[in-house]
């Protein structure tokens, strides 16, 4: 929804009054409305990408918003929370670099933890071009303040999240102690969960 908020009055695909209506309900923080008015759920049958299925990052983010979501062509397939131990993602976050042209990310140094049993090897192009779209505009990517801010909203809402979507049986509860290497092991809890 931030997305359609930045885009309303820059790209003339969102100037119909409903994008001017979402913009103005973002920028107000008017959460209530925008559930209340089933916004995201607009949102969602009005892009093209969303109608063969999708994959959301960081939405839900409430309970209201997974109630209201499950009422999406039968509601999500699986819930997948991925999670690491505070410090280990104050470690990853320092480390992040970004493509600024197509906001990939990477990592430019590896992320240890022996007391958790994380080994997260670096991922950052040694030619030094982007991976995805081959730019060099590769950036510091961390905003240590944004982080903490999200870490603590993250912290105070997802045991409410984690219960509803674990109740319905579609909670996958992953944690990556080997960075991408932890891939397949993700790829089959999932697969395992899924209810379609």
């Amino acid at each position: 929804m931030e997305n359609v908020a930045a885009k309303h009055g820059n790209d003339p695909d969102f100037d119909h009054p409903f994008f001017e209506k979402v913009a103005n309900l973002v920028r107000e923080g008017d959460q209530e409305q925008l559930i209340r008015e089933k916004v995201p759920l607009k949102l969602l049958r009005l892009t093209p990408a969303a109608q063969d299925g999708m994959v959301l990052i960081d939405f839900p983010y409430e309970p209201a918003e997974a109630e209201l979501l499950e009422e999406y062509r039968g509601g999500l397939n699986a819930f997948v929370h991925v999670s690491l131990p505070d410090e280990v993602l104050v470690d990853i976050e320092e480390t992040k670099i970004v493509c600024a042209d197509c906001s990939k990310t990477y990592y430019k140094d590896d992320v240890r933890s022996d007391e958790h049993g994380v080994r997260i090897d670096k991922h950052l192009p040694e030619d030094g071009f982007c991976y995805d779209c081959g730019s060099t505009n590769l950036v510091a990517g961390s905003d240590p303040m944004r982080f903490e801010r999200d870490l603590e909203i993250y912290q105070s809402k997802k045991d409410n999240l984690l219960s509803f979507y674990n109740d319905l049986g579609l909670l996958v509860d992953f944690e990556p102690r080997h960075g991408y290497d932890d891939y397949e092991k993700l790829k089959r809890s999932i697969q395992y969960t899924i209810k379609h």
